[in-house]
């Protein structure tokens, strides 16, 4: 079976993964193969993981959440999560 994931709304930090900024108002599909189960986190950042157990994220980046080793801003495109990395203000 395949399942299409729809998303929509605000989107001025990349949150929703469609490779743009733009607020959607008209729900747009996910593309990102092989989901399984995805997590909003907070207001501007969501995690997946996909069917082979990677964890993949999109969206502001504050902190090093998105797991790249640095603190890029954002991501506009999902990026699989390599490294965990936490900065404390």
């Amino acid at each position: 079976m395949i399942i299409k994931y729809m998303v929509g709304g605000m989107n001025s930090k990349y949150q929703l993964g469609i490779g743009h900024n733009q607020s959607v108002l008209i729900p747009q599909e996910l593309k990102i193969e092989d989901v399984k189960e995805i997590y909003p986190a907070g207001q501007a950042t969501i995690f997946i993981i996909k069917n082979d157990n990677t964890i993949w994220g999109v969206g502001q980046n504050e902190l090093g959440i998105l797991g790249q080793g640095n603190f890029q801003e954002y991501y506009e495109d999902f990026v699989k999560m390599d490294k965990c990395i936490y900065y404390e203000k």
